[in-house]
C-alpha cells in the first residue's frame, strides 16, 4: 500500500490543518487500485475558551472607609460589560462594607461569553483602643519649705484603672512628697488594657518663714482666699464666681504660690464689700476660672477663721437628700472600688422660689467604720443652677476628716430660681 503521504504501511496517522484528501495506491500480485478518502478538518474550539474574569485583589480595609474595586476580563475579545453583585454595571464600583464581605463581579465580553470571579473586602475595626485614655497626676501644688504633700494618680478611660508609675519609682495611686526646691512628678498611668498615658504635677516650693509679715496688711492678699478670712477652701470658689469677668490692675509679681502678695486695691467690691483684689487669685488682673486653680493649689494651706458661708438672703435653707438611706452590696462598682449615691441639693423647700447664685457646701463621711481612700461629686451640668453651662466648680476630698468639700457657682451673672 502507497499512500500519497509516501507511507507504505497500511494505517497512518494524519493531522491536517484544513480539509484534505488521501489516496492510496493498493497492489497485490496481479496488479493495483486507487482509492481516496477526505479528512474535513473542522474548527471545533469554544469561542469562550480562555476567557477569564477578574475582580481584583482582596482588600483590608477600616470599618468607616471606603475601597474601589474593578473589574477585568482576560480573553481574545474586548470588555463589554461588568455585571457587580451589588447591581452595579460599571467596571468600577465604591464600596464601604460594615462587615467583611464578598463582592461577586460577572464580565461579559462583546462575542458574549462570560466568567465570574469574587473580591473579599475585609473590614477590621482600627479605632485605637487607648483612644480617650487621660491620666492625671493632679492640680499644682504650693507647700512650704519642709512640709509635705500627697500626690494622687488618675485615669480616665473606659477601663479601669490599674497601675501608677510615678517618677520617684512608687507604683501607688498615691505617693507623698517632700522636696527641697520646686520640682515635676510624671505619672504614668496604665488602665487594665495595658493602655497607658502621662501627665505632670508641679509641686512649688517656697521658704514660708517670711510669709506672715503682712497676714495684717489691707495690701496683702493670699492666693486662694478669695474672701479674706484667712482659710483657703470652697467657700473661696463663691467669690470668684460672683465676681467673675471683672477687671483691675494686674497684681505685681503675681503667682500662685502659697503666700501673702502686696496687691493694688481695685476700689471694686464683691460679697460682703471684699475688695476684689483678693478674689483675683493669680493676679492676672481679670476674675476668672484660671482663679481656682489657686485655691486647688493651696487649698487648707491657709487656716484662719474658718469657714465662711455667705447667706445673701435671709432664712434660705439648703438640704442634702439622698435617693436611699440603706446602701445594698450590689451597689458597688468594678469589683467594690466604688460605690455611686445619688442625691439632690434641695433649697427652701416652700415658696416662694429663691434664687441662687452659688452653693458651697461639706459632707462629712462620720461613720468610723467607713473608710474612703477617695470621693467625688459630679454635678449633673444640665440641672437648675448649671443649665446655663456657664459655671465654675470645685471639689477636694479630706482624707483626714473623711470630708468631701464642694463648690459651685454660676457665671453668667444671672441668678437660678428654682426650689430644688
Amino acid at each position: 500500500m502507497l499512500w500519497s503521504t509516501g507511507e507504505s504501511t497500511q494505517q497512518i496517522t494524519v493531522s491536517p490543518t484544513e480539509t484534505t484528501d488521501y489516496f492510496a495506491t493498493i497492489f497485490d500480485n496481479n496488479g493495483s487500485d486507487i482509492d481516496t478518502v477526505t479528512d474535513f478538518v473542522n474548527n471545533c474550539s469554544d469561542p469562550c475558551d480562555g476567557l477569564v474574569a477578574d475582580a481584583g485583589p482582596d482588600v483590608t480595609i477600616c470599618l468607616g472607609d471606603s475601597t474601589v474595586l474593578t473589574g477585568n476580563i482576560f480573553s481574545g475579545n474586548d470588555y463589554n460589560i461588568c455585571l457587580w453583585s451589588t447591581g452595579d454595571t460599571t467596571q468600577e464600583i465604591t464600596v464601604s462594607p460594615t462587615e467583611t464581605t464578598d463582592y461577586f463581579a460577572t464580565i461579559f465580553d462583546n462575542n458574549g461569553c462570560s466568567d465570574i470571579d469574587t473580591v473579599t473586602v475585609f473590614v477590621n475595626n482600627c479605632s485605637d483602643p487607648c483612644d480617650g485614655v487621660v491620666a492625671d497626676a493632679g492640680p499644682d501644688v504650693a507647700i512650704c519649705l519642709g512640709d509635705s504633700t500627697v500626690l494622687t494618680g488618675n485615669i480616665f478611660s473606659g477601663n479601669d484603672y490599674n497601675i501608677c508609675l510615678w517618677s520617684t519609682g512608687d507604683t501607688t495611686q498615691e505617693i507623698t512628697v517632700s522636696p527641697t526646691e520646686t520640682t515635676d512628678y510624671f505619672a504614668t498611668i496604665f488602665d487594665n488594657n495595658g493602655c497607658s498615658d502621662i501627665d505632670t504635677v508641679t509641686v512649688f516650693v517656697e521658704d514660708c518663714s517670711d510669709t506672715l509679715q503682712c497676714a495684717d496688711s489691707t495690701q496683702c492678699v493670699f492666693p486662694g482666699d478669695g474672701n479674706k478670712n484667712f482659710s483657703v477652701n470652697n467657700y473661696d470658689l463663691l467669690d470668684i464666681g460672683y465676681s467673675y469677668g471683672t477687671t483691675g490692675p494686674v497684681r505685681e509679681n503675681a503667682s500662685i504660690v502659697a503666700e501673702f502678695q502686696e496687691a493694688v486695691d481695685w476700689n471694686q467690691f464683691g460679697i460682703e464689700g471684699i475688695d476684689l483684689k483678693h478674689a483675683d487669685c493669680n493676679g492676672d488682673g481679670i476674675i476668672s476660672n484660671l482663679d481656682v486653680e489657686a485655691i486647688e493649689a493651696n487649698y487648707m494651706l491657709l487656716e484662719g477663721d474658718g469657714e465662711r458661708i455667705v447667706d445673701i438672703n435671709d432664712g434660705v435653707s439648703i438640704e442634702l437628700v439622698f435617693s436611699s438611706d440603706t446602701l445594698a452590696v450590689d451597689t458597688l462598682i468594678n469589683d467594690s472600688s466604688y460605690l455611686e449615691i445619688e442625691a439632690e441639693i434641695v433649697v427652701n423647700n416652700l415658696d416662694p422660689a429663691t434664687p441662687i447664685y452659688g452653693l458651697a457646701f461639706q459632707i462629712n463621711f462620720s461613720d468610723e467604720n467607713l473608710e474612703l481612700n477617695n470621693a467625688y461629686a459630679n454635678w449633673e451640668e444640665n440641672s437648675w443652677l448649671t443649665s446655663n453651662n456657664e459655671f465654675i466648680f470645685i471639689q477636694k476630698f479630706i482624707p483626714e476628716f473623711n470630708r468631701l468639700d464642694v463648690a459651685i457657682s454660676r457665671t453668667d451673672g444671672l441668678a437660678a430660681f428654682e426650689k430644688a
